[in-house]
């Protein structure tokens, strides 16, 4: 018996898959779900971040990588973005592109943020330095 989409609803049904076991990207196989899903991509970040500063430490770098982003971290700087062999060959020859001038200017803005911040430290501990005196300038007014 033939019911049309609207009048299946109605009843809560639901039509029928003709092929259950596979998805739009091949069949199902939980090795490949698995390989494929963000926590295995995160574990695999952790490893290679984990390896890379033990060599950076063995080798008497100071720097150190971590393989979260930005949000992660909450860091307040922007994330530049991947420029490719592409736009490098381009900035090569002379040519501007737009993902290197987009990378250039998010580098500006971090270093002024950077700068602010540093400036907004300076009188923050200033402010704390001078807190004191003003206590005691308050007190001989009264």
């Amino acid at each position: 018996m033939y019911m049309p989409p609207s009048e299946a609803e109605k009843h809560g049904y639901e039509r029928a898959s003709k092929h259950p076991k596979s998805t739009k990207f091949g069949r199902q196989n939980p090795i490949s779900e698995r390989w494929n899903s963000e926590e295995q991509l995160v574990q695999w970040r952790k490893a290679w971040a984990d390896v890379t500063n033990r060599y950076l430490k063995q080798y008497g770098h100071d720097a150190r990588v971590d393989h979260r982003s930005h949000a992660e971290r909450r860091l307040l700087e922007r994330p530049t973005v991947h420029e490719g062999v592409v736009a490098r060959a381009m900035e090569k020859k002379g040519i501007v592109s737009d993902r290197c001038e987009l990378n250039r200017q998010i580098k500006a803005d971090n270093a002024l943020l950077r700068e602010l911040r540093a400036a907004v430290k300076e009188l923050t501990q200033k402010v704390i330095q001078s807190l004191p005196e003003l206590a005691k300038a308050m007190e001989t007014l009264r």
